[in-house]
């Protein structure tokens, strides 16, 4: 018994694994957010002696103060 799918619903599918491939490195990014509200994605580097490097795609690496 063989099971044939509309290439419409296909088409679909295929459309929607392909968005959540390509959007998948955007669901990675790392998230700062500091005391006043404001968030910034990129990568973090390095926590190292109270500093955090934190990498964005707006701007060159990035060095916070690491408040616990």
């Amino acid at each position: 018994m063989s099971f044939h799918l509309p290439l419409r619903f296909k088409s679909i599918v295929l459309a929607l694994v392909l968005f959540v491939l390509a959007s998948s490195t955007f669901l990675r990014a790392d998230t700062v957010v500091l005391k006043d509200g404001d968030k910034f994605s990129g990568t973090a580097v390095k926590l190292e002696g109270g500093k955090l490097t934190f990498q964005t795609a707006f701007a060159d690496a990035i060095v916070i103060a690491w408040i616990r």
